[in-house]
Order: C-alpha cells, then sequence, then structure tokens
C-alpha cells in the first residue's frame, strides 16, 4: 500500500481547519484576559509555511515570524504569520 503525498496530507489538514474555522473563533474570543495579554513574536513555526518552488525545486519560505498575543493562563487569544517584526507587519488583529 502506497503512503499518502505530503500534498494530500496538507489538502486534509487545510480541510478540517476550513470545516472548524468558525468554532476555533468562538473558541479564541470565548478566552479573554482578565489581568494580562502577552504578545511576542515565534520564529521557530514561520518556517515550516511556503512553497516548492516549480522551476528549482527550493523551498520559499513565505512568512518569517508569528506574532501571538496570549492572556496570563498563556491561551492564545489571537496569532498572525507575518513578514518581519514590525507592527505595521501586524493587520487584522
Amino acid at each position: 500500500m502506497k503512503a499518502p503525498s505530503n500534498d494530500f496530507i496538507c489538502q486534509c489538514i487545510i480541510h478540517d481547519y476550513e470545516q472548524n474555522e468558525m468554532v476555533y473563533t468562538q473558541c479564541m474570543a470565548q478566552s479573554g484576559a482578565t489581568s494580562w495579554i502577552s504578545c511576542d513574536h515565534t520564529f521557530k513555526v514561520a518556517a515550516n509555511i511556503g512553497l516548492l518552488r516549480q522551476s528549482d525545486k527550493k523551498w520559499e519560505k513565505q512568512y518569517d515570524s508569528m506574532f501571538c498575543i496570549l492572556n496570563e493562563d498563556g491561551t492564545v487569544l489571537a496569532w498572525q504569520l507575518t513578514k518581519g517584526t514590525a507592527f505595521d507587519n501586524v493587520k487584522d488583529l
């Protein structure tokens, strides 16, 4: 039996997210902050977001960081992939 391709697995994950996006959004909206929030960029996750160029099969990153907002319990309240760490790069949060 042949294993599923990476493209197929990615499509399954994206499809599952799209089917449950509203639930995720509602859950995050219910997780407010009572004392404080923390905003920071993280970089490791962004290395895995990209595409394989057709011309030379080289991995091309689409983002270089992820901006996260956490409450006092460490619950993610919001996040966004960004290019650069300037606050101008964080939109729609």
